[in-house]
C-alpha cells in the first residue's frame, strides 16, 4: 500500500476565502505550502493568495497587492482552527484585526487535503507569525528606545547651553565681590599699625586698642578666607564652563546615532508591518520624534497591531 504524502511543502491547494458568517466566497485561487515550509522576503510577513480576480469587499480592504498576488499580514491575525467538514469543504480559519474591528477569515480547500496537513499548515502559520509579531516589536521597542534617549539627549544639550550665560554673570559678581574684599583687607593693614602706634602711645587705651586689634585680626582672616572661598568658586564654574562645550559635542553626537537608531527602526517597520495604516502611524511617530514627544511616538507605534 502507498504510502500518503502529507507534507505540505510539496503542494499548492486550490481554495476559496469567505469572512464572517462564511456564506459567500470573496476569493478564490491557490496557496503553496511552500511558501509556509520555506518562507523568505514578504512571505515572512504575510499570509500570500495566488488569486483569480481581486478580491470583493470587504476582503479587499484587508488584502494587500503585491504584484500578482495578494497578502494579509501575518500580525492581523489570531488563532487558527481546523474544520471539516463546512458546505462540504473542509477549512481552516481566524480572526483577523482591522481598522479597529475584528472578522472570522474562513479559508476553503476545493481540493483533497488531510488532517495531517490542516494541521501542518496552522503550526507553520503559527511560527511565522510569532516570528513577524517578535520582529516588529523589536522594531517599534528600539524606536521608543531610541526616542526616549533622544529626547533627554536634547533636554541636556539645550540645558548645557543654556546655563552658559548663568555661569559668566556668577563669575562676574564674584570678581566684584572679591574687589571688595580686597579693598576692605587693604584698610585693615593700613589700620593696623596705626592702632599699633596709638596702643604705644597711649597705655592708659592699651586694653582696648589690643580688643580692637584682635578683632580687626579676626575680620581679616574671616575676608581673607571668603575671598579665597570665592576664588574656588570661580575656578570651579570656569571649570564647569570649559565642559559645557565638550559635553554639548558628546550629546550631539549621541543624538544623531539616536535619530540613526530611530530612522532605521521605522523604515524596518515599514517593511515588516504593512498593511491597517501602520505607514500612517511610523509617519505621525516621526514627527513625534522630532518634535520630542515621547507620547506622540508611544501611541502611535503601539497602534501599530503586533
Amino acid at each position: 500500500m502507498a504510502v500518503a504524502n502529507n507534507d505540505i511543502g510539496d503542494k499548492t491547494y486550490e481554495i476559496r476565502i469567505s469572512m464572517d458568517d462564511g456564506t459567500e466566497d470573496l476569493a478564490y485561487g491557490y496557496i503553496s505550502g511552500n511558501d509556509f515550509k520555506n518562507p523568505s522576503g514578504q512571505q515572512q510577513q504575510g499570509f500570500f493568495f495566488q488569486l483569480n480576480e481581486a478580491p470583493k469587499t470587504p476582503l479587499d480592504t484587508i488584502m494587500i497587492s503585491s504584484g500578482t498576488k495578494y497578502f494579509i499580514p501575518y500580525r492581523l491575525f489570531g488563532s487558527w482552527r481546523e474544520g471539516n467538514p463546512a458546505r462540504g469543504k473542509r477549512f481552516i480559519s481566524s480572526t483577523v484585526t482591522y481598522a479597529g474591528a475584528t472578522h472570522t477569515i474562513t479559508i476553503f480547500f476545493d481540493g483533497c487535503i488531510s488532517t495531517v496537513e490542516q494541521q501542518q499548515l496552522i503550526g507553520e502559520i503559527g511560527k511565522i507569525t510569532t516570528l513577524s509579531n517578535s520582529v516588529i516589536r523589536t522594531l517599534k521597542a528600539s524606536a521608543v528606545d531610541a526616542t526616549a534617549k533622544y529626547v533627554n539627549n536634547k533636554i541636556g544639550s539645550d540645558t548645557a547651553l543654556q546655563k552658559k550665560p548663568e555661569i559668566d554673570a556668577k563669575v562676574l559678581e564674584l570678581n566684584g565681590q572679591i574687589a571688595t574684599l580686597t579693598s576692605e583687607m587693604t584698610t585693615i593693614e593700613t589700620d593696623q599699625p596705626k592702632n599699633l602706634t596709638a596702643l604705644q602711645q597711649a597705655e592708659a587705651l592699651l586694653q582696648n586698642m589690643v580688643n580692637k586689634d584682635s578683632e580687626l585680626t579676626l575680620t581679616y582672616k574671616n575676608k581673607m578666607e571668603a575671598k579665597k572661598a570665592k576664588e574656588d568658586l570661580i575656578n570651579t564654574l570656569t571649570n564647569s564652563l570649559n565642559n559645557v562645550s565638550a559635553q554639548k559635542a558628546t550629546l550631539e553626537t549621541q543624538a544623531t546615532q539616536l535619530s540613526s537608531t530611530f530612522s532605521a527602526s521605522q523604515n524596518n517597520l515599514r517593511t515588516v508591518a504593512p498593511g491597517d495604516s501602520s505607514s500612517t502611524y511610523i509617519n505621525n511617530a516621526n514627527q513625534g520624534f522630532v518634535s520630542l514627544s515621547q507620547v506622540t511616538v508611544d501611541t502611535n507605534l503601539n497602534r501599530i497591531i503586533s
